[in-house]
């Protein structure tokens, strides 16, 4: 875990904040700083397969993910208790799926104020799911990634990230809402490839999950070579206006302004 705010003592809260799939870490720290300038320090989560070793990516599993992502939330929750300050969550794709999984424990307390999910990695399209078949030969293969080089953490993600993820996704429900009775923010762009935004639709009726709020975004604006609707973490990926007004909204929601 990666502290990268500078100063406590003014502080409004903790983030915890987590990234995608195949997306270095350090890409968060655009919306690490926006927060940091609004008064929020955060801890920046890397899991497995992100932190430079492809050969750890061709070995991973959701047990792995979870038990990451379980000590740093651990190491978060310590942090803001011992400072008397709030503990909230961001996290982009993979990052918010794990997260949403790792509560579904019922052993596990869910300490956090807020939840901000973008592009979470929970319900998505039928299409994504080729990579995970491949998985049945050989979790090791690495599929080429067409994401943009400046913001992918290999040239490739392995079949056994994706079936990792995959297994998140397929055992994903919302079951014990109690524990996810907390405000959650999802930020989506409706054209996303990955996340489909009218199966999360689906998934927030059919629960009566009214303490969910979807908040759309655009990525029209993005001034990166290759644009993807599923990437809108930055500037770059959405354009200045756009990521302007995302900042906007997700500042009102942890500042309890709707």
């Amino acid at each position: 875990m990666e502290p990268l705010s500078e100063s406590l003592s003014d502080s409004k809260g903790i983030i915890l904040l987590a990234h995608g799939l195949n997306l270095r870490p350090s890409k968060m720290n655009t919306l690490a700083h926006s927060f940091s300038r609004h008064g929020y320090h955060s801890l920046r989560v890397s899991l497995s397969g992100h932190r430079g070793n492809l050969n750890e990516m061709k070995l991973v599993t959701r047990n792995i993910w979870l038990s990451e992502m379980k000590a740093h939330y651990c190491l978060a929750l310590e942090k803001s208790q011992k400072l008397g300050l709030p503990l909230y969550f961001v996290g982009y794709s993979l990052g918010a799926a794990v997260l949403l999984d790792l509560l579904k424990n019922r052993d596990l307390k869910n300490s956090f104020q807020k939840i901000i999910v973008i592009a979470p990695a929970i319900r998505v399209h039928w299409y994504t799911r080729f990579p995970k078949i491949l998985a049945f030969f050989s979790r090791k293969i690495v599929i080429p990634s067409l994401n943009n080089k400046d913001y992918r953490m290999h040239k490739g993600t392995t079949t056994a990230a994706y079936e990792s993820l995959h297994k998140i996704i397929d055992s994903f429900d919302y079951p014990h809402k109690k524990k996810l009775k907390v405000p959650i923010l999802m930020v989506i762009d409706p054209d996303d490839e990955l996340v489909s935004l009218d199966k999360i639709k689906t998934m927030i009726e059919k629960n009566k999950l009214l303490n969910w709020e979807i908040f759309t975004v655009s990525n029209d604006g993005a001034k990166v070579k290759k644009k993807y609707h599923h990437l809108i973490i930055d500037p770059p990926t959405l354009g200045e206006l756009n990521f302007n007004r995302l900042e906007s909204r997700m500042l009102r929601f942890l500042n309890h302004q709707y």
